[in-house]
């Protein structure tokens, strides 16, 4: 990945931005609440919150980032603005999310993800990671297994791809399986440590599993 020394002036400028937010906010609530409230220990609570601020930070300058100029579909050279909007995007996207992280855990970490731009519906068990949340949809009903992957680009031959990604309605992505700019249909299944590949449309109520993915069969069906 082609990286310029315009996207350090970029990402340098708006974490230093995100940073002097965080301070603030930290000196507000450290001489509203912490200091007022827990006594000596206020130094303890002040960079609890000063780490989680900056992760709430970064994931709602992401928000605003998309909203005012969302990512199109489609391939990019990696001298153009959408691969130097798409890197900037990722350092603060991985910034806050480590920042985030220690706060998080499993039964959290879809609303985490939401925080991030991911659309994901009712009842959705997330325990992988979601790469380029804001091109992920995860409807109702869907698992995304330990140490799975789901994300929505690729790099090829000097360009990058960026493409959505769609979880439809009670499908599973099985442990440590890797799902790529790709949709998996309703009830589907991904075995465990598949790769699906980009652009791979897997039909409803089927099982699929491999490096790459290949149909294995219907949901109802035997193996022969």
């Amino acid at each position: 990945m082609k990286i310029t020394i315009k996207d350090f002036i970029y990402s340098t400028i708006t974490l230093t931005f995100l940073f002097l937010i965080t301070c603030a906010s930290t000196y507000a609530l450290s001489v509203y609440f912490s200091r007022p409230f827990l006594g000596s220990y206020y130094p303890i609570f002040n960079v609890i919150a000063f780490v989680f601020v900056f992760g709430v930070s970064c994931a709602l300058f992401i928000q605003a980032m998309v909203h005012l100029k969302p990512f199109e579909s489609g391939k990019f050279d990696m001298e153009s603005d959408h691969f130097t909007q798409w890197k900037l995007y990722i350092v603060i996207y991985e910034f806050g999310r480590k920042a985030i992280a220690p706060f998080i855990v499993v039964i959290l970490k879809t609303p985490f993800e939401k925080l991030f731009g991911a659309k994901i519906g009712m009842n959705v068990v997330v325990s992988g990671t979601l790469v380029d949340s804001h091109m992920i949809t995860i409807e109702d009903n869907v698992i995304v297994g330990q140490g799975s992957i789901v994300a929505s680009h690729y790099m090829n031959s000097g360009e990058i791809v960026l493409q959505p990604t769609i979880l439809r309605r009670g499908c599973t992505v099985g442990a440590g399986a890797i799902t790529m700019c790709c949709e998996i249909g309703e009830n589907s299944v991904i075995a465990p440590l598949s790769f699906v590949r980009p652009g791979t449309i897997v039909p409803p109520n089927e099982l699929w599993g491999g490096f790459p993915a290949r149909r294995i069969k219907k949901l109802d069906e035997q193996v022969s």
